[in-house]
């Protein structure tokens, strides 16, 4: 699966079935959690906000490199990145922050 593919496919879950039970079916597939709990954060944001799909779709925060601006790339590779939440090592305080509970809060 291509990564538009991917997003095209999170954010018609996260349309439909809101930001938790899209990460839900994220980590079901047994998918790398932080990434897709950065990736739903994400989504979530920017439907939010109002875009269209397409806006999503383009937009830099859902970029497939994005998250190494919240992350370094030792926190993603890591064992505990894959298989829970990891707390973003790159972000300041005051910025958003990929968060879990933000995600699971619809």
């Amino acid at each position: 699966m291509s990564h538009v593919e991917y997003l095209q496919t999170l954010i018609q879950a996260v349309r439909q079935d809101g930001a938790a039970a899209a990460l839900d079916q994220q980590l079901a597939a047994g998918l790398h959690h932080t990434k897709s709990s950065y990736f739903v954060w994400a989504v979530d944001r920017l439907v939010d906000a109002g875009l269209s799909d397409i806006e999503i779709i383009w937009h830099p925060l859902v970029d497939a490199h994005s998250p190494l601006a919240w992350y370094s790339e030792d926190v993603l590779s890591s064992e505990a990145a894959r298989t829970g939440f990891v707390v973003a090592d790159r972000a300041l305080p005051s910025e958003p922050q990929p968060h879990v509970a933000a995600v699971c809060v619809r």
